[in-house]
């Protein structure tokens, strides 16, 4: 089971010429309860605009403190429970995992990488990023 939220990032660089423009971003949130946890993906739309590319790592940074209260508010807005025989779960006990899954098209290097996944370990998660290397090899299944 899982919920969606859309995301509004508003973004700009004057200095290359690009005014404020807003960014849909997908979070979804993915309800296991067999474990009784959950955990995020978020996908970023791909943009053939390079100034708005190159303001992806931000958009990734900046968006870490906020995914807490999102998965909150999304389990608390939206009363989902499942059971199976005699137990009963609902969404807003689930404990998130930490796990943060988000697909970009985006190329980072090897030192962007690691100072996200060190960024959002900082913050009690596990930051997992998939890119064209994830995809390529998955792209005929």
């Amino acid at each position: 089971m899982s919920l969606e939220q859309r995301l509004d990032t508003a973004i700009s660089d004057q200095s290359r010429g690009l005014g404020p423009t807003t960014i849909q971003i997908r979070l979804r949130d993915y309800q296991d309860y067999r474990s009784n946890t959950d955990f995020l993906s978020i996908f970023i739309p791909q943009s053939n605009d390079v100034r708005i590319a190159d303001r992806i790592y931000e958009i990734i940074k900046s968006i870490r403190d906020r995914l807490r209260s999102i998965r909150d508010e999304l389990h608390n807005s939206i009363g989902i429970g499942m059971g199976s025989g005699t137990t009963y779960s609902e969404s807003r006990n689930l404990t998130f995992s930490g796990r943060v899954y988000i697909y970009t098209s985006q190329p980072f290097t090897v030192i962007q990488l690691g100072e996200l996944g060190s960024w959002y370990r900082d913050a009690g998660m596990s930051l997992e990023i998939r890119g064209h290397d994830y995809w390529w090899p998955r792209k005929d299944r």
